[in-house]
């Protein structure tokens, strides 16, 4: 292979095959001094020289002049054709010239050496069967490639696969062919340009090289560059970057390096160039205030960005949210270009129109991101989106949701439009994991409600569930659970395929999985027994909310947990770090699930008198529940709060809304036929209120929905939930003898008769027959 230092290196496995010259020397294994095909002693005295079948070698004559033949050893000198497939090339004697060569008669040659550079870089550039016909070339001509070569092979097979719709089945079944590309770049970095080294890195990335060999690759790239960055033009480096920041890989050494050698002559990068600079920074989190705070501060002019490409203007945004760099230079920008779009006269200098959908969501995001009030923006974004809904992809609608929701911008028409255009054959099958949660959750976060696409993405989420990342599938059923938008079928298969695999979630994810199970009722044993040794494992990580989440999805679905309660009462000395709602939470979730450690919850009651201030409705209703926990069930007086503060959490507690659903009125309306004294909805003095009681005998009937059970699938239920329980344990602790009518029984009794007589022996199953 080629080098600098004027001598020709070629790998030992085709030494014996071929040779080839570089800076006047040649090294040619089979060109022989006298009678070979090389032409006598021309072949070696410089220039290229090759092996006799199906090569050429070119001499030079002693004066320096030149001999060309073709045929069978190339004729004296002179220009000849024959029949073979190769050139033999012989150096004129002194001063002269030689004669033209007859035509030869051998047949084509083939060989491994057939052609010479121009050729090879003409037969690369114009490969006419694609993939293939580049592969061929670099099986028959890799070892000889100089960069130029390898440059321009990167090139072509990058453009033909940045598009291609299986390409990463296509570089896994030519794995070996682009490691052997891999090896030959390699080997001609020394002598790459600035220009070749670029043309490289941004060939494979566009081919989506991945693991050993892409890290191997653009190390050196990378090395070999920081010595030689004064002498990258700006687009060379702007691309070369966005490429190792594209390929997924980090080069700290490099961008740093480079962030110090670009604010110099930025004055020299085109809009793309900038745009390029700022992607392949933030891509791959790389701090560059001073690099960015000049790129601001160019792209911060009225005449660059209406003349500036939409997407340019879209991926700088998009980079300075992304590394949250939010200057006085950047969020000036900003504002300028969200001023672009305004109504001045009968055209705005910028239509909207002017982004295609990546654009236009990178753009929305940004500004979402960084907090940049331009309310104009979004409105005028949502009414062109809608207008060209059809040209959103998958990725793009949930994108486009994803943004809106993040900014806090209610387009209700846009949401509805949205989910109906990602339920369409052409999309559903086309959104990937993350944007199934990013979909989900902008739904969720926005409240708006699209009970049809939440089936749907139930449905899609299924059929990938191994390609979902722990924050992406904590995420997807964090939405489900805050939309209250059921999905069994989903539950049941993350309920079967994450135990095995839990210990790669981080406590974030865990807490987050299993509050969405909580909170939707669905139980799942295997799950919760095993996300409680991960739990204990990771506990240390766990943050205050993490840790008060987790407890409240085991106090409320139910599932017992001792082992993980203990290990967070002997944790105890953290608790200075909670917050009121943190320490609520936790009080009711050791109450639900009757977590008895009384040095935990004293050191508990000293820091929540000291966040009483802080402590809203919410909070105070679970206190009161905790309290009433402590004083009827554990008796345990040294551990309520102090008396003002009970009677808030009391009061709180009595005075907290609740709303009879028709089948509590069903209910009640029996119950009437059966017992003259009876009160609906009786909140009792110490906080809890019940559904129907019947006061003189003490009897407080529970209408029980669905979500005060636990169930494992489409109307599956099993057993009262943790907060279910809970409740039916502080009535009977108050001295009321609790009567459950699950909905799920009611239901099936389809007439008077058969209703009364189910309540009269519910009513038995407590206290006897009452009082007619």
């Amino acid at each position: 292979m080629a080098s600098s230092a004027g001598t020709s290196r070629v790998p030992d496995d085709h030494g014996v095959r071929c040779g080839w010259a570089h800076n006047g020397e040649c090294i040619a294994p089979y060109a022989q001094r006298n009678a070979g095909p090389m032409g006598g002693d021309a072949a070696a005295m410089g220039g290229y020289g090759f092996a006799a079948n199906g090569a050429y070698g070119k001499g030079k004559g002693v004066d320096g002049t030149y001999g060309k033949g073709k045929g069978v050893g190339g004729g004296r000198g002179g220009n000849g054709r024959g029949c073979g497939s190769f050139r033999g090339r012989a150096g004129g004697g002194k001063g002269s010239r030689g004669d033209n060569g007859s035509r030869g008669d051998n047949p084509p040659l083939a060989g491994p050496c057939q052609l010479n550079p121009k050729q090879l870089s003409s037969a690369i550039t114009k490969a006419s069967h694609g993939l293939d016909s580049l592969l061929e070339l670099l099986s028959k001509h890799g070892p000889v490639m100089n960069f130029i070569h390898i440059s321009n092979m990167w090139n072509k097979m990058g453009i033909k696969l940045r598009e291609h719709s299986s390409r990463s089945d296509w570089m896994m079944a030519h794995e070996r062919d682009m490691t052997e590309l891999v090896q030959y770049s390699m080997a001609i970095f020394d002598g790459c340009s600035p220009q070749g080294l670029a043309n490289i890195a941004h060939g494979a990335a566009c081919c989506g090289l991945e693991g050993a060999p892409a890290e191997t690759l653009y190390k050196s790239i990378a090395t070999h560059a920081r010595s030689k960055l004064n002498d990258f033009k700006p687009q060379e480096l702007a691309n070369m970057l966005w490429a190792i920041a594209k390929a997924g890989q980090t080069a700290p050494e490099l961008f740093s390096a480079a962030a110090k050698v670009a604010p110099p002559r930025l004055h020299l990068y085109q809009d793309q160039n900038l745009s390029n600079l700022v992607h392949a920074f933030a891509t791959v989190s790389h701090k560059a205030p001073e690099l960015f705070d000049a790129i601001a501060s160019i792209a911060n002019d009225r005449e660059f960005l209406e003349k500036a490409a939409a997407q340019a203007i879209a991926n700088m945004l998009w980079g300075f949210a992304k590394m949250e760099h939010t200057t006085e230079a950047s969020l000036s920008l900003f504002n300028l270009v969200g001023g672009l779009f305004k109504q001045d006269g009968p055209r705005p200098p910028r239509t909207i129109s002017d982004f295609k959908p990546q654009e236009l969501v990178n753009m929305a995001w940004a500004f979402a991101m960084v907090e940049c009030k331009c309310p104009d923006l979004f409105v005028i974004a949502a009414a062109d989106s809608i207008q060209r809904i059809a040209l959103f992809e998958a990725r793009h609608l949930a994108s486009l949701v994803h943004a809106f929701a993040i900014a806090g911008e209610r387009s209700p028409q846009l949401f509805k439009v949205v989910a109906e255009e990602s339920l369409l054959p052409r999309n559903l099958p086309n959104f990937r994991a993350q944007a199934i949660a990013n979909t989900l959750c902008a739904y969720a976060n926005a409240e708006q409600r699209a009970p049809l696409l939440f089936v749907g993405m139930a449905q899609a989420a299924r059929k990938r569930l191994e390609e979902f990342k722990p924050l992406e599938l904590a995420n997807t059923l964090w939405a489900f659970s805050t939309a209250e938008s059921e999905a069994p079928h989903l539950f049941n298969a993350v309920a079967e395929a994450v135990p095995p695999i839990l210990h790669t979630f981080e406590p974030a994810n865990i807490s987050n999985m299993l509050h969405a199970f909580a909170v939707l009722c669905h139980g799942a044993p295997a799950l919760f027994e095993a996300a409680e040794d991960e739990a204990i494992r990771q506990l240390a990580d766990f943050k205050p909310e993490e840790i008060a989440s987790i407890l409240m999805a085991y106090g409320r679905i139910g599932h017992p947990a001792p082992r993980l309660f203990e290990a967070v009462a002997q944790r105890s000395s953290g608790i200075q770090q909670y917050g009121a709602q943190e320490l609520s939470n936790i009080a009711w979730a050791f109450a639900a699930a009757d977590a008895r450690h009384p040095l935990f919850l004293s050191a508990l009651r000293r820091f929540i008198v000291a966040h009483e201030a802080e402590l809203a409705t919410e909070n105070l209703v679970q206190l009161q529940q905790s309290q009433l926990w402590i004083e009827h069930e554990l008796k345990l007086q040294a551990l309520l709060l102090p008396v003002p503060l009970r009677a808030k959490c009391a009061a709180a507690m009595r005075s907290h809304a609740v709303h009879p659903s028709k089948l509590q009125g069903d209910v009640r309306d029996e119950v009437a036929l059966l017992e003259p004294h009876w009160q609906e909805e009786l909140i009792l003095d110490e906080g809890p209120s019940i559904d129907i009681a019947l006061p003189t005998r003490r009897v407080a009937v529970e209408v029980d929905g669905p979500n005060h059970y636990i169930s494992h699938g489409i109307g599956q239920y099993h057993r009262p939930t943790g907060k279910t329980n809970f409740k039916r344990r502080l009535l009977k602790a108050l001295g009321w003898l609790p009567v459950s009518v699950p909905s799920f029984e009611w239901q099936n009794l389809r007439d008077r008769a058969s209703r009364q007589e189910y309540l009269l022996h519910k009513l038995r199953e407590v206290e006897g027959p009452p009082s007619r």
